[in-house]
């Protein structure tokens, strides 16, 4: 499995990584801290199923408990297989440029294209990143975007050896509600 598989909370006992400014070495992110900042307001939360190959699949939610004009405070908490929570979960603070920086994937083995995803969350048009590191040409991990929510991705894959050996699959998505 991918260590860095994007702002994934449980990689929280690695130190945050210095923000660092976009380079030409890397593509874009599709999302920068303000679309990101917008996209997720606090009360929202994503939840995720996780398939490692030969393994049960499990399932997270990220919840969005706090953020500012600098950062976010995400909560993840396994969920059983009926999508209750598992324990109080972990609280992780991250900035909103670290967390698009997540998502800035090196230009020279990285290929993008856009394609549709039909998923728990219906068909959605998405832009998929398929990274396939210098020297493993038998590994990719592809990162599968949905455009119209700001965020991480909606969809991750590592293949290895034309297999597909992780998952990791946002099933629901909730926004909190607007009061007017």
């Amino acid at each position: 499995m991918r260590a860095a598989l994007l702002w994934i909370p449980l990689a929280a006992c690695k130190p945050a990584p210095p923000e660092v400014a976009p380079t030409p070495e890397l593509l874009p992110a599709l999302f920068d801290a303000a679309a990101l900042q917008a996209g997720l307001p606090v009360g929202t939360v994503l939840d995720y199923r996780l398939t490692l190959a030969g393994l049960t699949p499990s399932q997270e939610r990220w919840e969005i408990v706090a953020a500012t004009d600098a950062g976010v405070t995400i909560r993840t908490t396994a969920l059983d297989a009926s999508g209750a929570p598992i324990g109080p979960g972990s609280e992780e603070p991250h900035t909103w440029t670290e967390l698009e920086s997540h998502a800035s994937f090196p230009a020279a083995f990285t290929v993008v294209r856009e394609d549709e995803l039909r998923s728990p969350l219906g068909a959605l048009p998405v832009r998929i990143y398929v990274v396939e590191p210098p020297g493993d040409e038998a590994k990719a991990d592809l990162y599968y975007f949905a455009p119209s929510m700001p965020g991480p991705p909606v969809k991750m894959e590592t293949e290895a050896d034309g297999e597909i050996v992780f998952t990791m699959e946002m099933i629901r998505r909730t926004l909190p509600s607007v009061e007017n």
